[in-house]
């Protein structure tokens, strides 16, 4: 349920919001690897995640938050989480910031296939060869990714596969559970994950530094419940377009903070996986009105 009437141009708004956000994220995490391993910084976004959302969790009770009976779910989803999160602040230390968002935008695309094994729904053809046809938009962004496949690609590649079952398991979770339910499970095993890991990788971190991921924890809450908020106010027909905006953001970004331009690859790579996955959001949204 959203917590905001029901607008449209509030929808736009909303997601254009958490696309900023997303890249003010990335800006940070991409200057503080250099100082920080990246395996640090998802501990304290996640810690300090459960930070911001404490004051929910005092008025809701922890108890009524946790309470649950698709715990393996949780897990899934937990365990998809935390790789997602972890491969991509691991690429954004390695690779440019409007590359790793670029690659981000397969993610609707591994849902088509998982949502076809996991959860039986079938896509037409339209829609299959959208889904193939934006994978290869991967090989535009770098022709020969096979060849000199490294680290870095290999996690901005893995994590948009991780976030595809995130939303595969959060689909089938909010038919029962509620939002803060699956944030505050989520944020407690992440945290609990990351704990240890962090502390084999740590390091002295400066006040700086620490208020700067204090920062990045509130954005990323404020912009996940924009986004929640703005698919439960408009049709994803409408919503989706304007998501793919935040590849401008972080260009505008990584170069104002960075001097980082992104190659003609890169743009027309991401040209061709967003206009796969509008192609298959208006089929959808079609086939939808059809049924109806």
């Amino acid at each position: 349920m959203a917590l905001l009437k029901p607008s449209r141009l509030l929808a736009v708004l909303l997601i254009l919001l958490g696309g900023a956000g997303f890249s003010i994220i990335a800006g940070v995490i991409k200057i503080l690897s250099t100082e920080l391993h990246p395996f640090q910084l998802v501990f304290l976004r996640t810690f300090l995640g459960m930070v911001w959302v404490s004051p929910f969790l005092v008025r809701k009770g922890l108890q009524t938050a946790l309470v649950t009976d698709h715990l393996s779910l949780h897990i899934l989803r937990s365990g998809a989480g935390i790789l997602a999160m972890g491969c991509a602040f691991y690429a954004l230390s390695l690779l440019p910031m409007a590359l790793v968002t670029a690659i981000s935008f397969t993610t609707p695309l591994w849902m088509i296939g998982l949502a076809w094994l996991y959860l039986q729904e079938y896509p037409g053809w339209l829609t299959g060869l959208a889904t193939i046809a934006g994978f290869a938009g991967v090989l535009i962004i770098n022709p020969p990714v096979f060849k000199d496949l490294n680290i870095g690609w290999i996690a901005a590649l893995c994590s948009p596969f991780f976030e595809a079952v995130v939303l595969v398991s959060v689909k089938r979770l909010t038919k029962t559970e509620s939002v803060l339910n699956i944030m505050t499970t989520y944020g407690i095993i992440s945290t609990l994950f990351w704990l240890p890991v962090a502390i084999w990788v740590w390091q002295p971190i400066s006040i700086h530094n620490l208020l700067l991921m204090v920062l990045v924890a509130g954005i990323a809450t404020l912009g996940q419940a924009a986004t929640i908020n703005a698919y439960a106010m408009a049709p994803a027909t409408l919503i989706t377009p304007f998501y793919y905006v935040r590849l401008i953001f972080v260009s505008w970004v990584g170069f104002a903070l960075l001097q980082e331009v992104p190659t003609w690859n890169t743009w027309m790579g991401a040209l061709v996986i967003v206009g796969c996955n509008v192609i298959i959001v208006v089929n959808k949204g079609e086939n939808s009105e059809q049924n109806r």
